[in-house]
């Protein structure tokens, strides 16, 4: 074998490999990480997070800082727990909202007479449920990045609910979330990093 032949199959299967890592990049898709989302919730039932949650509102203009647990649970039900700096649980089981405080009766909320509430809950439990499908229903997705660092903009459909928030974005790494922005009108915001439990 001569060299100049050598040198020729060297440049051949550098551009092969090229090749296969750009395939590898275009297959990474919203589809290829709903579907891994949807797989893993059928298989675990449910998903558990921990979270440190930074609220600034346009009145305060500070940042109010929370920490608890996040959990998603097959059908229908997310738990949001703050454990700190007070005691609270906010629970949706399908259209309703439950409230508990300490030293307080727990709070119903039928949430069908908050439509907007109804689509901001339905939407953040499908994204964790790899339900793209019911995401689409009330907001419009853009999906940038590559496997290592990805977001997800979710820009709202209607204009009832754009009225309340402008954007939801959802940083993460391969099939891990590990950041939600919730920008809401305003100059409000609410800013969760979390990570698996």
């Amino acid at each position: 074998m001569t060299l100049k032949y050598r040198q020729i199959l060297l440049l051949v299967f550098l551009l092969m490999s090229v090749n296969l890592m750009a395939a590898k990049k275009d297959n990474w898709t919203i589809n290829t990480l709903m579907t891994k989302f949807a797989q893993q919730f059928v298989q675990t039932k449910s998903r558990h997070y921990r979270f440190t949650e930074t609220k600034t509102t346009a009145f305060l203009g500070r940042g109010l800082v929370y920490k608890g647990r996040l959990n998603f649970i097959n059908p229908n039900t997310m738990e949001k727990i703050i454990t700190a700096p007070k005691k609270r649980s906010y629970r949706i089981v399908g259209s309703v909202l439950i409230i508990e405080k300490e030293n307080k009766k727990p709070k119903k909320v039928k949430l069908d007479n908050f439509p907007e509430l109804l689509a901001l809950s339905e939407s953040l439990r499908a994204v964790f449920s790899g339900k793209l499908a019911v995401v689409k229903k009330h907001f419009s997705p853009v999906f940038s990045g590559q496997r290592e660092s990805w977001k997800l903009v979710l820009t709202p459909k209607n204009e009832s609910l754009e009225e309340k928030i402008r954007s939801i974005e959802i940083h993460g790494s391969g099939f891990k979330i590990n950041r939600v922005i919730i920008i809401q009108s305003g100059r409000s915001r609410s800013v969760l990093v979390i990570s698996e439990a």
